[in-house]
């Protein structure tokens, strides 16, 4: 083990330059290495499944244009297929996926790699033993 990354960008320029072979990354970054010409390619066996949220700042000086984005966001399959097609990310509806370019599809987990291969996370348990978890870790990675 070479390098536990913090941030994602650590996970990017560990393989840029050669510093490891082998790594957990996010689709998102690894297509763009892909795109670049590197020479990676992934699998989704014993993947995570993580999910994205929207957030907005309490106190946010401009709340009502943020909410205004994120409406527009959501009720825009288009706009997120467009903006998938080009981050290489699974949006948040059906019908933006239909919309998204073949080519864009074919690095999205279907669902037999959902059922097959992509570990869950269960946030409930996760989130009930958390310190339990994070002792575990600790005592591991000494």
């Amino acid at each position: 083990m070479t390098l536990w990354w913090k941030t994602g960008d650590q996970s990017v320029q560990g393989f840029r330059n050669n510093e490891y072979d082998l790594g957990q990354i996010w689709l998102t970054r690894a297509k763009a290495m892909k795109t670049e010409g590197l020479p990676i390619d992934w699998s989704y066996k014993a993947s995570f499944l993580v999910g994205d949220r929207i957030a907005l700042i309490k106190g946010a000086p401009n709340k009502s244009n943020a909410l205004k984005l994120i409406a527009f966001w959501l009720d825009h399959p288009t706009v997120q297929a467009e903006a998938c097609d080009i981050l290489s990310c699974t949006p948040p509806s059906s019908e933006a996926i239909a919309l998204m370019s073949a080519e864009a599809r074919k690095s999205m987990p279907t669902t037999r790699d959902l059922k097959d291969s992509v570990i869950i996370p269960d946030a409930e348990w996760i989130n009930a033993n958390a310190k339990m978890l994070l002792q575990r870790w600790n005592n591991w990675v000494r």
